[in-house]
């Protein structure tokens, strides 16, 4: 890390204690990492990528039925809290809620590295099926999509990670539609993540609305003083 040619190049025309001064934030500089010096020059050190605690955040609701799909993604950098998320994910299941990687393939998973997370719990061999079959494949399909069209950055799939949301009913059956909604919903969720939708003129717009598939008829006001139903076709 510390190179000869680093320390030479260091001004030490000063005094002895300037000089040692100048070598201490100089060695400091190299140990973090970064590669402009505050006396001038590159330290000529190793470099690392900038680590991005920024992150993006999207959803979509898509289909109608009990193959209904809602997916909530965050996308970011393996070092950053996505990461942190992505690891705990895995290594941190729960009875009932079995947090998966997203394969596109056999033995072949996606990139970005996606992890879903099933929001309700499995509770027979059916649901098992849907989820781990058309559920997942469609949201590895939507991730490979969303980087070979560019929704995702280049050279961002092996940085990257995405924490992946994913709500099916255990009444879905229709494997096509599962596939259908979900993959749709993910390319939709990834996308508006990475656009930073929605606005806030939008949620002006729509908060005053309602329009949600298991948000009651009627009022906003109304909405306040009545039990929750879910509308037909959710």
């Amino acid at each position: 890390m510390f190179s000869r040619t680093n320390i030479s190049s260091l001004p030490c025309s000063g005094s002895p204690s300037q000089t040692a001064l100048a070598l201490l934030v100089a060695s400091v500089f190299l140990l973090t990492g970064c590669s402009k010096s505050p006396l001038g020059g590159t330290t000529g050190a190793v470099t690392h990528d900038v680590i991005s605690t920024t992150f993006h955040v999207g959803q979509a609701v898509i289909g109608t039925g009990k193959e209904v799909a809602h997916i909530d993604v965050i996308i970011g950098h393996k070092d950053g809290p996505v990461g942190t998320a992505f690891v705990n994910a895995l290594a941190n299941q729960k009875e009932g809620h079995s947090n998966l990687l997203a394969v596109i393939g056999s033995n072949t998973a996606v990139k970005p590295s996606t992890v879903l997370i099933p929001k309700v719990s499995t509770q027979d061999s059916n649901h098992s099926v849907m989820l781990f079959g058309p559920a997942q494949s469609a949201v590895a399909k939507a991730v490979s999509d969303c980087l070979s069209e560019g929704i995702i950055p280049a050279g961002k799939e092996d940085d990257w990670v995405i924490v992946c949301g994913i709500y099916l009913h255990w009444d879905a059956r229709d494997s096509k539609k599962v596939y259908k909604y979900n993959y749709a919903a993910t390319k939709e969720a990834i996308s508006r993540a990475m656009k930073g939708l929605p606005t806030l003129p939008e949620i002006d717009k729509f908060k005053a609305n309602l329009d949600h598939p298991w948000m009651p008829e009627g009022s906003p006001e109304e909405a306040t003083s009545t039990a929750a139903r879910p509308r037909q076709g959710y």
